[in-house]
């Protein structure tokens, strides 16, 4: 697969992660830093293409098993998530890939109270806007 970008230190590509992750060899990247959908948060059709949690963690999990095998055995992996899904990508997605958590990172972004409208019922976020990020790292490979 062609790079979107790439120089002497980063390569980016840009297509379905899936098809990326399968056109790169095994232990060949040194970090995956990524982003995925955060399941029904984001008002976009990406967001919402699953029906269920388990339906989106049980992708997420397919996904994080081409993490762990193209990241390099001293690789780090870092996943951000929505603080409501943070819990369930980290223990039914990272962790049953083969990943060790390292860290659990909040990344606060704002102070003040987040109105979003209506989500399952609540109508106020009390935290601010942050997003969690989980770091892990590959579990050593025989």
């Amino acid at each position: 697969m062609k790079p979107y970008y790439a120089d002497d230190h980063v390569t980016l590509y840009h297509g379905d992660c899936l098809d990326v992750l399968l056109s790169l060899p095994d232990e060949s990247v040194d970090a995956v830093v990524t982003d995925p959908p955060y399941f029904k948060v984001v008002d976009e059709p990406w967001d919402k293409q699953w029906d269920t949690a388990d339906g989106f963690t049980s992708w997420l999990r397919q996904v994080a098993e081409q993490w762990q095998r193209v990241l390099r055995p001293n690789g780090t992996l870092y996943v951000f998530a929505s603080p409501q899904m943070a819990a369930r990508v980290e223990l039914q997605a990272v962790e049953p890939a083969g990943f060790v958590v390292l860290n659990r990172i909040v990344w606060h972004k704002a102070s003040e109270v987040i109105n979003r409208g209506n989500r399952d019922g609540l109508t106020q976020y009390h935290s601010g806007d942050n997003e969690r990020i989980i770091m892990a790292q590959p579990v050593k490979r025989d």
